[in-house]
């Protein structure tokens, strides 16, 4: 039986080409490809400027792609069908932006039949007209993210999500686009454990836009400093949005805009979601005492917002319900300290040790 091939890069420089399509490397035929190590920069392409692959298995770890300009979708990365991982990895200032004002996914398009695995991955001010720093149609899961400073000239200004992802212990922050600066979703989307602060929407969804029929579910997240005309932090555009264990915080133009469900033990700092967390255990117009330094290094892979030692967030969940929005259990916060360290857990997205806040 003959091996499936494989295509190995290891520290290896490919940067300033131009192709049609795959400006850095087009994978078509291959069965696999691993590239460890490796160096994309200034490749051009209509779409993945820095790779492209067609229908195949691709694994980068430990790689920069780093100001591809894709004149239609894919600056960084264009996933057509296969399955494309990417760990330890960072993709920065790439580009996918077309003369008419179009482009999408400044850093990864993940098209309809693909599947996108990535881990311990930063997209730093990565640019398109719609996902500034990746755009989903696929199925995304994700670990550990640090997406931030990204731009998104109408929606998406980190992530538009038309189908499924999943993403736990990353951070959304500084991201700006005119709707849904964090996540513009218009599919099934699921966060937990995840931190958005200081995100800026032009219009609506300074954190969330959720569009349509889409659903989405929160669950232990922290929602801080995020801003728009309408729904600062959540705005929901006639789909369902589910949060559960989750703190929203000092949002301009409002905490939560139009109809969101409430699965219990959520904190509003305004009275912008009076109407809609109605559980007995949530708690609205309440001041959730975070950290007056914000988003900062508290240990783990991702920034987080910490919650200062007197907040009424800490140990306001019963161990019985620290579980995320499907019913399973959630034994660590994002920086993967053990829920729960009191005889709670913390509301949001960190988990005080002790019962105190703030330890850095």
């Amino acid at each position: 039986m003959n091996a499936d091939p494989v295509l190995t890069m290891s520290q290896v420089a490919i940067n300033a080409n131009a192709a049609f399509e795959g400006g850095g490397v087009f994978v078509g035929a291959l069965s696999q490809v691993e590239a460890v190590g490796v160096e994309f920069k200034g490749n051009t392409a209509t779409r993945g400027a820095g790779l492209f692959n067609a229908n195949d298995e691709v694994e980068i770890a430990d790689t920069v792609l780093e100001n591809n300009v894709a004149s239609n979708d894919g600056g960084g990365i264009f996933n057509v069908g296969g399955t494309v991982s990417v760990t330890d990895s960072t993709l920065s200032n790439n580009q996918a932006i077309s003369v008419e004002g179009g482009g999408r996914g400044g850093g990864i398009f993940n098209a309809e039949q693909a599947e996108l695995v990535l881990a311990n991955v930063s997209m730093l001010e990565n640019t398109a007209a719609d996902g500034g720093g990746l755009i989903n149609a696929g199925r995304l899961n994700g670990h550990a993210l640090n997406l931030r400073q990204n731009t998104a000239l109408q929606s998406g200004g980190a992530i538009v999500n038309n189908a499924v992802l999943s993403l736990s212990g990353s951070t959304l922050a500084q991201n700006k686009a005119d709707l849904g600066s964090g996540v513009f979703n218009r599919g099934e989307a699921f966060l937990l454990n995840s931190t958005l602060a200081q995100n800026a929407a032009t219009t609506a969804g300074g954190a969330f836009f959720n569009e349509g029929s889409a659903n989405l579910t929160l669950s232990f997240t922290t929602l801080d400093g995020s801003a728009a005309e309408f729904g600062g932090g959540i705005f929901n555009n006639g789909g369902t949005v589910s949060i559960k264990n989750s703190l929203l915080s000092n949002s301009r133009g409002g905490n939560c805009a139009f109809e969101i469900s409430s699965l219990g033990h959520n904190l509003s700092s305004d009275a912008s979601c009076i109407g809609s967390l109605v559980e007995l255990t949530d708690l609205n117009n309440v001041d959730p005492l975070l950290d007056p330094e914000g988003l900062k290094a508290n240990g783990g892979p991702t920034l987080t917002v910490a919650l200062l030692a007197d907040s009424p967030a800490i140990d306001a969940v019963p161990e019985s319900a620290c579980t995320d929005g499907e019913g399973n259990p959630v034994t660590t916060d994002q920086r993967g300290i053990q829920r729960p360290s009191g005889s709670g857990c913390d509301i949001g997205a960190y988990e005080a040790q002790g019962g105190g806040g703030n330890e850095g």
